[in-house]
């Protein structure tokens, strides 16, 4: 059985490896070829340069977090209280919803009135 590539490449940049590993890597061709294939790759990828931008990327990003925080989040002042809605739909529902318990309390008041102005008048 061969040591396996996540071993090998933690051996690589660790240079930790147990007392069994340690004797399959000294009398196995296949593992010293797969592990000299990682450290030159490690060491290829060591000589290159770090790729830089020339503007700011994390700022860059910090405003695009902001502005979809801002753009999901509504405020709406409730007497003392502050709700924050996440959606712009939730808004609607919950304006909507209102709306129509109101109509239905306003519409029953003045049905209940026009039962007592009935009772009163017979």
């Amino acid at each position: 059985m061969h040591l396996t590539d996540e071993l090998l490449q933690d051996y690589v940049f660790t240079g930790i490896l147990d007392e069994n590993a340690t004797k399959h890597l000294a009398s196995c061709d296949q593992c010293i070829a797969q592990l000299k294939a990682y450290q030159n790759l490690s060491s290829t990828l060591n000589t290159l340069a770090v790729e830089t931008f020339s503007f700011n990327t994390s700022s860059l990003v910090i405003q695009k977090i902001e502005m979809r925080r801002k753009k999901k989040k509504i405020e709406l002042n409730v007497t003392a209280f502050n709700v924050q809605l996440i959606d712009n739909a939730a808004m609607v529902l919950l304006f909507t919803g209102t709306l129509c318990v109101i109509s239905f309390l306003v519409i029953d008041m003045f049905r209940t009135q026009k039962e007592k102005e009935l009772k009163i008048s017979l």
